[in-house]
């Protein structure tokens, strides 16, 4: 949304040079004042960028093994509003309901490979898997409907010890879409 009315903004200074400002202006704030009725309707009135649960964070060991059916612990937290990633569990807990993003690159080893899944709660939301070429990764991204208290983690999912490649190149971010 923010990139939206940036580019706008950079078009409404454009018109003003070219000399149709008076026009823009009454866009620009008719825009705004759309845009401040659907905040309005909104019912979680609270939630800003500062409130809004969204989360990074990477893994920092390398190479860091995997035991069967172990949660990804992702150690190197860059990003954590409302603290709902624990990075001693590898879990994100929802602190409210609604929509939300969630985003993850496993890399492997090099010449390893491995299989992890994405769980909401305790069930296999989506599974993944890289391959065994130099460095293999894979990237996963997913829309998950959750209700408050749910949570969502990466695990391995092989049944054999695997190793994934730290060093920043594994990560795992989430963030709040909406209700």
């Amino acid at each position: 949304m923010m990139w939206f009315l940036y580019v706008f903004g950079l078009m409404t200074c454009f018109d003003v040079a070219i000399g149709s400002c008076y026009r823009q202006n009454d866009l620009t704030q008719g825009l705004l004042d759309m845009l401040s009725k659907i905040n309005k309707n909104n019912r979680h009135p609270n939630i800003d960028s500062k409130t809004r649960p969204v989360f990074f964070a990477s893994l920092t060991k390398r190479p860091t093994t995997v035991h069967v059916n172990e949660i990804v612990k992702f150690d190197d937290v860059r990003v954590n509003r409302v603290k709902a990633y624990q990075p001693s569990t590898g879990v994100f807990t929802a602190p409210i309901a609604g929509i939300y993003a969630f985003n993850c690159v496993i890399s492997a080893e090099s010449g390893q490979k491995f299989g992890y899944q994405m769980n909401k709660n305790d069930a296999v939301y989506v599974n993944g898997y890289t391959s065994d070429a130099n460095f293999g990764s894979q990237t996963t991204s997913v829309i998950i409907e959750l209700k408050k208290g749910d949570i969502v983690y990466i695990k391995h999912r092989h049944q054999r010890t695997e190793t994934i490649a730290g060093n920043n190149y594994t990560y795992f971010s989430g963030y709040f879409l909406h209700e």
